[in-house]
């Protein structure tokens, strides 16, 4: 049996050659939209609020452990960990401005509005939306097979070495100004995604970009079906 001096030796090779994390920027592409038949009037979009919890844990060095299949890491506000599992800083990432700078991004796309635009304040908008972030959770998992310090053996023959997962979460409403109506409030929750990577194939751990474009298009979509 190998000793675990080699073994974990063999595993900060590994992570240094085939996994070795790297920074990812955030980039968000609008969603395509059939044009609309009529346009309302302007609409502004806030910053969101911010209700996630403020709760990060990392435990992958559990993977050591023998009989624990891997270790874990738990984070609600991914993007202030400096490493992720298959990617390090998040950087130029901001959910509570980037996020409704996306969503304006699908609505001028959409043709919705005579104008659409990100704002720290209402100002003359006829349309007010405001967003909430509830959930941006970051579920990743190192495995190890339960074999401890010799858990990175299994890689070699193209077991998965990370697993990873983004979950989000948000909640969007849009008012009108001039009547002081709601005329929409929904919860959006896209499918989570999951993603694994082995030792000679890395996937994206960083989606979020594209569980926020399913967000944006039902919202989009549900506006349209809103709006008087």
């Amino acid at each position: 049996m190998l000793d675990g001096r080699i073994a974990v030796g063999l595993l900060v090779v590994l992570l240094a050659s085939a996994c070795g994390p790297q920074p990812r920027a955030w980039q968000y592409h609008a969603n395509a939209y059939p044009p609309a038949t009529a346009k309302a009037g302007k609409a502004v979009v806030l910053p969101y609020r911010d209700a996630r919890p403020d709760d990060n844990s990392n435990l992958i060095g559990m993977y050591l452990l023998p009989f624990l299949p891997w270790g874990w890491t738990e984070q609600q506000v991914p993007e202030k960990e400096a490493y992720h599992l298959t990617s390090s800083r998040w950087v130029n990432y901001a959910p509570v401005d980037d996020y409704p700078k996306a969503l304006v991004a699908d609505l001028q796309a959409a043709g919705l509005f005579a104008d659409a635009s990100f704002a720290a304040s209402e100002g003359s908008a006829d349309y007010v939306i405001q967003g909430t972030i509830v959930r941006t959770e970051y579920d990743g998992r190192l495995w190890s097979y339960g074999l401890g310090p010799a858990g990175p053996i299994p890689w070699l023959f193209v077991a998965p070495a990370v697993s990873a997962s983004n979950t989000l979460t948000v909640d969007l409403s849009c008012t009108d100004r001039r009547s002081g109506r709601q005329i929409l409030s929904k919860r959006y929750a896209p499918p989570t995604y999951d993603a694994s990577s082995n030792l000679y194939s890395r996937e994206s751990d960083f989606e979020f970009a594209a569980l926020l474009a399913t967000v944006n298009r039902e919202f989009t979509e549900d506006l349209r079906a809103a709006l008087p």
